[in-house]
């Protein structure tokens, strides 16, 4: 929709966010993703697009709403993350 990035445009936006930023831990992509084989397949096929475009990146497995607001206040606590770009809950 006219409202939402295509996933071609959030992507490109967040390979855009990584070469701009310096070399460094704070530069890299942390996909949180639910444990279930769909979510995680996806994260997968997502995790091999970032390496073949050497884009750090780590998964964190979400075992539900709670623990997805304890690693984002976590994450949002760390004074190296500039921001927090795109988080991919399935369900």
């Amino acid at each position: 929709s006219a409202s939402r990035p295509s996933y071609g445009e959030a992507y490109a936006k967040i390979l855009a966010a990584h070469r701009r930023s310096p070399k460094t831990a704070a530069s890299s992509v942390i996909i949180l993703v639910a444990p279930d084989v769909d979510a995680l397949c996806a994260s997968k096929m997502l995790a091999n697009l970032f390496k073949q475009d050497d884009v750090m990146h780590r998964i964190i497995p979400v075992s539900g709403h709670a623990e997805l607001e304890k690693i984002r206040e976590e994450l949002t606590t760390y004074s190296d993350v500039c921001s927090l770009q795109l988080c991919l809950y399935l369900r």
